[in-house]
């Protein structure tokens, strides 16, 4: 019995690494065709935008559940 238990542990430590790896290699998979000065220009610019999006979004969202209104006129 404990023996199935370590092998089911083992296996999903191989299944979280294997992710772990797989999502590492996308991030740098775009190192091959740019160099590495416009790949964090980007990369910063990308998650500041996002950012800005979630700020926008969460700020309506708080508006919207407290009013019941999209309010876009003050200011």
């Amino acid at each position: 019995m404990a023996a199935v238990d370590i092998a089911e542990q083992q296996g999903t430590d191989i299944k979280k690494w294997a992710g772990w790896i797989v999502g590492i290699g996308i991030w740098f998979l775009p190192l091959f065709g740019m160099d590495f000065n416009t790949y964090m220009v980007l990369t910063i610019a990308g998650l500041s935008m996002g950012m800005l999006m979630f700020l926008t979004a969460s700020g309506f969202s708080l508006i919207f559940g407290l009013m019941d209104v999209l309010n876009l006129a003050h200011g």
